[in-house]
């Protein structure tokens, strides 16, 4: 049986297994968040009774926070990836489990650079989600045919309904608030980590071709050497 190393398997097993779990949280949060904003528009624009029509606007929050859910999805879908080679048997007699656990050795770098990018991706989908979380709500008007109602009576019926406009008042949004901050730092260890590991194997692999390249040069050296006695032997004869 065949034995694939694996460099700092233990290490990168628990750093990606910790980035694909709250990845996981992130992003069900965030597609959570998605689903209960439209049906709570939903909700209070059927509150409004013809010729009444209610506008809501949350692109602001909303497109930021697609963004971040995506980074999240994808986030989970590379460290499942990354990490499934780690969860195989290094002693295998299938060829795929080996050929799937020095492909994964080989690509450590571009591993530790997807998550880096991911990394910066939510981190730009982040800042901005903050700042509208902290600052801003939910644009809601009315109007009646081209008569715009005044503001204070739409806060009334969305107060009655039990709806609150304010981003940072409203439970879902808040869960994207705060999970997508630790998908973001355990990612960023995980990188560091595979990072880390594909140094470690570099340095085992010039360490084996410098061994190689002695073992080669003392078995040609002992060539010669066999082969200089047997020519003297010949000329003593």
């Amino acid at each position: 049986m065949a034995t694939t190393p694996m460099p700092m398997r233990t290490a990168r097993a628990i750093a990606l297994s910790l980035s694909w779990c709250f990845a996981v949280i992130a992003a069900s949060v965030g597609l959570n968040s998605l689903i209960k904003s439209n049906q709570s528009q939903s909700h209070l624009k059927k509150l409004a009774t013809p010729p009444t029509v209610v506008s809501i606007d949350v692109h602001d929050i909303f497109d930021v926070g697609v963004l971040a859910t995506t980074s999240s999805t994808l986030i989970s879908i590379l460290t499942f990836n990354y990490l499934l080679p780690l969860l195989l048997p290094t002693t295998s007699s299938s060829s795929f489990f080996s050929r799937l656990q020095t492909l994964s050795t080989k690509t450590l770098r571009i591993q530790a650079y997807s998550l880096f990018f991911c990394c910066i991706v939510l981190l730009a989908a982040m800042i901005p989600f903050m700042l509208f979380f902290a600052t801003r709500e939910a644009v809601v008007r009315a109007f009646v045919g081209t008569l715009e109602l005044p503001k204070e009576v739409v806060q009334k019926v969305s107060a009655a309904s039990g709806s609150t406009p304010v981003y940072s008042k409203i439970d879902y949004i808040r869960l994207v608030a705060i999970f997508p901050w630790f998908s973001l730092f355990f990612t960023f260890i995980a990188a560091v980590v595979l990072l880390q590991a594909d140094k470690v194997a570099r340095a085992a692999a010039a360490l084996n071709a410098n061994l190689e390249t002695s073992d080669e040069k003392a078995k040609s050296e002992t060539s010669d050497e066999k082969e200089t006695e047997s020519r003297l032997e010949k000329v003593d004869v």
